[in-house]
C-alpha cells in the first residue's frame, strides 16, 4: 500500500478537530483526564502504569534496558502543532537540532523515547493529538539506512551503557562484518519491538496505524536541505539548519553503501523491507547483480 501520489513529494490531508483540550505543564501537554508531566524514567514508569492512562504498556526502551536510552525524546510542538515521528538513521539528529527552537516535548524534556513508533504513540495519553497535529517524518533509502544502523550499533557497543552489554559481545568478535551482522543477528532479531534493534525497525512502523498510512507528509534524507525548506513552509515557521550530526558524510541522492552488500543480503532486505521500498518510493535492486559474499 502506497500513500497518495502527492505524498511522494510531500503531502497533506485534512485533519479532524482536536479530540481533547490541552494545557501546558512545564513543557509537557496534559489531557483533560489528567496526564502528568513525566520527566524522569521513574516518573515515566509511574505514568504508564497509572490508571489515568489504562492499558498503556511500558515502551520497549524502558522494558528491557532503560540505561540504554542515550537519546532525545520524540519531538512534539504545541506552538506549531506538529508531531515528528523520528525514524533512526534518517538525518534525525540534525533535524532534531534544527527544530529545537519550536520543540515543546523534546529537547530538553524527556517525556518520550526518541524513536517511538506510531503504534507505541497511539497507546499513550497524547494519541488524540493525531487528529489535529501535522504529522511527518524523514526517510532514507533502506540500503543506506541499514548500513548506517550497523555503524551506529558498532559505535554504541563501545560507548553507551546498556548497548555495551547488549551489543558488546557481538562486536568483540573480530570477524563481525556488516554481512555477518545482518544475516546472523539482524535477520534473527525482533526488529519491530526490541529496543536494541531500533535502527533496523522498518520505516513504515513510524507511518502506519492499524493498516492506514497516517502521516501528512514525509521528507527524504537524500534531499535534506530542499525538504527542510518544504517543512518550514508547512509548519509556518523558519527552521535554522543545524550542522550534520552522527554522520561521516551527509546522505546524498545516490546510494553510498551499495558495495557493502552481497546477494543474500539484498534478497533478505528486499523481502523484509518490501513495504518501505513500496510506500516511500525507493527502488529495490536486483540480487543477481551482487556477489555471493560481500567485499571485505
Amino acid at each position: 500500500m502506497r500513500p497518495p501520489a502527492s505524498a511522494r513529494g510531500g503531502w497533506e490531508i485534512g485533519r479532524r478537530e482536536a479530540a481533547g483540550k490541552m494545557d501546558f505543564r512545564g513543557g509537557a501537554v496534559g489531557m483533560e483526564a489528567g496526564w502528568p508531566a513525566c520527566r524522569s524514567l521513574t516518573a515515566q514508569r509511574a505514568c504508564v502504569q497509572s490508571s489515568r492512562v489504562p492499558d498503556t504498556p511500558l515502551w520497549r526502551h524502558q522494558i528491557d534496558r532503560p540505561a540504554a536510552r542515550k537519546t532525545l525524546p520524540m519531538i512534539i510542538s504545541h506552538r506549531r502543532k506538529y508531531l515528528y515521528f523520528v525514524v533512526p538513521k534518517c538525518a534525525s539528529a540534525t533535524l532534531r537540532q534544527s527544530l529545537a527552537e519550536h520543540t515543546d516535548i523534546g529537547y530538553p524534556v524527556t517525556d518520550y523515547p526518541q524513536h517511538l513508533t506510531m503504534a507505541e504513540f497511539m497507546r499513550t495519553g497524547h494519541a488524540p493529538l493525531m487528529d489535529d497535529y501535522f504529522k511527518f517524518t524523514f526517510v532514507r533509502h533502506p540500503y543506506d539506512r541499514l548500513y548506517s544502523g550497523y555503524l551506529q550499533d558498532r559505535l554504541a557497543s563501545e560507548r553507551y551503557e546498556g548497548w555495551i552489554e547488549a551489543k558488546g559481545p557481538i562486536f568483540r568478535d573480530p570477524e563481525m562484518s556488516f554481512e555477518r551482522y545482518m544475516l546472523d543477528h539482524v535477520r534473527q532479531a525482533d526488529i519491530h519491538t526490541a529496543w536494541d534493534w531500533i535502527c533496523f525497525t522498518p520505516m513504515c512502523d513510524f507511518a502506519f496505524w492499524e493498516g492506514e498510512f497516517r502521516l501528512d507528509w514525509f521528507g527524504r534524507a537524500e534531499h535534506f536541505d530542499a525538504d527542510l525548506a518544504r517543512l518550514s513552509a508547512k509548519i509556518g515557521a523558519p527552521i535554522s539548519r543545524a550542522d550534520d550530526r552522527n554522520v561521516n558524510t551527509p546522505p546524498s541522492a545516490g546510494l553510498k553503501y551499495r558495495d557493502k552488500y552481497s546477494r543474500p543480503m539484498i534478497e533478505w532486505v528486499n523481502e523484509t523491507y518490501r513495504q518501505d521500498f513500496e510506500v516511500f518510493g525507493y527502488e529495490p535492486l536486483d540480487p543477481s547483480l551482487f556477489p555471493a559474499t560481500a567485499p571485505a
